[in-house]
């Protein structure tokens, strides 16, 4: 169960077999599973040929730089989309000067939050 929780099912048979051997209804301790599983994600990620290092491409040229010093955003936002994408704005115009009250005295304020 906790496998599937932790999304681990790729692993889970051989962190199980690691773990219980033989005895299916054992106890495990948390240390144990912990490096169990340590144990065997890395046993995973060094036998994968395709693993490679992260995609420098995702970073942003920096804004300014000066004597080697790069001032800016390091890497690209994961929100790329454009203004156009996003729907309307509605502008709601704020009311005429004869609808709107010019000076409200502190006593009346909270007669106005109360109702």
């Amino acid at each position: 169960d906790l496998c599937h929780m932790l999304s681990l099912e790729e692993v889970a048979p051989v962190l199980q077999q690691t773990l219980l051997q033989d005895n299916l209804l054992g106890r495990v301790h948390f240390d144990q599973f912990k490096e169990a599983l340590i144990l065997i994600l890395s046993r995973t990620l060094s036998n994968e040929e395709h693993f490679q290092e992260p995609d420098c491409s995702l970073e942003a040229q920096p804004k300014y730089v000066r004597g080697g010093k790069r001032y800016g955003r390091r890497s690209l936002p994961e929100f790329q989309e454009s203004v156009e994408e996003f729907p309307e704005v509605t502008v709601i115009e704020p009311l005429d000067e004869e609808a709107r009250p010019s000076h409200i005295p502190a006593s009346d304020c909270s007669e106005l939050l109360e109702s």
